[in-house]
């Protein structure tokens, strides 16, 4: 930490240039990430003048099914790349066409699991109690309920696709296959059983050429072996079991090669697991895990979700304290950001439900009407409202308590016709100040006269439907007596 001294401030305010990429850094994991320093509805970019916090990509209304008012959201799903939503267990193609009810659900108006077009025509929904085979084309298709009496009775999150045989896991953690290429035909000796010390199954899902087995103390890696039928084909890898399980199964999620979740295991504490290869990488912090802790639930939700240029895990805690909790790590850069959702003038979790990534656009669901959305990173707004940026400094003090004045505050920001609001706190997040606008229209975006205080942290807001990419702030600081 930079010292400021009498050498510093000899012929006036001397600048200090402070980043504005901040980690979060919450000290309790149950207040809602209320103290210390955090990015909210931002994510980090390198540039030539070092990292930047960049605006979240904003969501847009794309199209309506012709669903009954009231009809519950429960997912989409591609076939031949073509987008079709479910509402109220009837599915809805993008491109028109008569709607197709999923017949035989037990657990009606739930979210269903997807394996979209594997292969390119086929595509598999799935949940606790049953499994379904969509084939067809963009309007039209047949969904089929999987009845053979050797399909488990009740699964675990995760259907996975590997050489020709789809598998799923029951809560005991046995592996079932299909028959080969066929997910209606099932046979009761092709499974596979995890090793038993690692206790309950919480969901399969593919990675790399393996099948992946998670379990609530374990993870164990599966190949095909090409073991004659009527068995498993799988056998496990040898050098690839691990002594850290799944908290929930709905975490787990497969992108670019590499598969997260959020993990628990004998002992007391949650993190967020990368596994890259055959090789285990923690990428939560200190301050992630302190959320996750706090969080006793494990109904979390997760999704991959590429835009702009970056690779996000999006991880929701439903229930963390009444509106709930989004945490969203980028795997191109490293950081943790928090990501929102303002509806009605309540901010909480980012909404959207039921992510597919189309050749077209990245789309989702509006979990209140079933709407299609689609996100954009020249969208500046959300559809159920403005976008949230926020930006938390730490408190800083400069290695002394002495009193310093502020002269002035620069933000080294793009130059767009919008304005940003900023305060202050100087008693450790218990009050801000006032809020000040910067327009960011000007050439010099700045503030002057801000008092003075021993240890000070900034907040930045901005709400407009704008752009916005902020580079660093800088304060010209005067130390003072004690």
């Amino acid at each position: 930490m930079a010292t400021v001294t009498d050498e510093d401030t000899p012929n006036g305010p001397t600048p200090k240039k402070l980043p504005l990429v901040q980690p979060i850094g919450a000290r309790s994991g149950g207040d809602g990430l209320a103290t210390d320093s955090r990015m909210v509805n931002m994510c980090a970019e390198r540039t030539a003048e070092g990292m930047a916090a960049v605006k979240r990509s904003g969501t847009a209304f794309f199209t309506r099914p012709p669903a009954p008012a009231g009809a519950t959201a429960q997912g989409q799903f591609l076939l031949q790349d073509i987008l079709w939503s479910i509402l109220s267990d009837v599915a809805y193609s993008s491109q028109g066409g008569s709607p197709i009810a999923i017949a035989g659900n037990t657990m009606p108006n739930t979210p269903y699991e997807v394996l979209s077009d594997s292969p390119n025509n086929t595509t598999l929904l799935k949940n606790a109690v049953g499994l379904w085979v969509v084939v067809g084309s963009g309007i039209t298709a047949t969904i089929t309920k999987v009845t053979d009496l050797d399909y488990p009775a009740l699964t675990v999150p995760g259907v996975a696709l590997l050489d020709g045989t789809y598998y799923v896991m029951d809560s005991s953690g046995n592996i079932y296959g299909s028959d080969l290429e066929d997910p209606t035909s099932w046979n009761a000796l092709n499974f596979i059983a995890g090793d038993a010390a690692y206790g309950k199954g919480r969901g399969v899902i593919r990675h790399l050429n393996y099948i992946v087995g998670m379990f609530e103390f374990g993870c164990q890696l599966f190949y095909d072996a090409e073991n004659p039928a009527p068995g498993s084909p799988l056998l496990p890898v040898g050098n690839a079991a691990w002594t850290t399980g799944c908290a929930g199964g709905l975490s787990l999620v497969e992108m670019a090669d590499t598969t997260v979740w959020v993990t628990k295991n004998k002992q007391y504490g949650r993190q967020v697991l990368a596994l890259s290869g055959l090789a285990l990488q923690v990428i939560s912090t200190p301050a992630i895990e302190r959320v996750l802790n706090y969080y006793n639930l494990e109904d979390f939700t997760a999704y991959a979700l590429k835009t702009g240029g970056h690779n996000f895990y999006v991880l929701t805690l439903p229930s963390y304290n009444t509106n709930g909790l989004t945490l969203v790590f980028d795997l191109t850069t490293g950081h943790w950001t928090q990501w929102t959702s303002t509806t009605a003038g309540v901010e909480g979790k980012f909404t959207p439900i039921g992510y597919a990534g189309a050749l077209n656009g990245d789309f989702f669901q509006d979990p209140a009407t079933g709407d299609t959305i689609v996100m954009s990173p020249t969208t500046y707004s959300d559809i159920t409202g403005p976008i949230t940026c926020r930006i938390v400094t730490p408190c800083y003090d400069w290695g002394t308590l002495n009193q310093k004045r502020f002269a002035a505050l620069f933000l080294h920001a793009d130059t767009v016709a919008s304005t940003i609001s900023v305060h202050y706190t100087d008693d450790d997040y218990q009050s801000f100040s006032a809020l000040r606008a910067v327009y960011l229209g000007s050439v010099r975006k700045m503030l002057q006269r801000c008092g003075r205080s021993r240890r000070r942290g900034w907040e930045l807001l901005h709400t407009d439907a704008t752009s916005l990419k902020l580079y660093a702030m800088q304060l010209d600081m005067t130390a003072g007596e004690a």
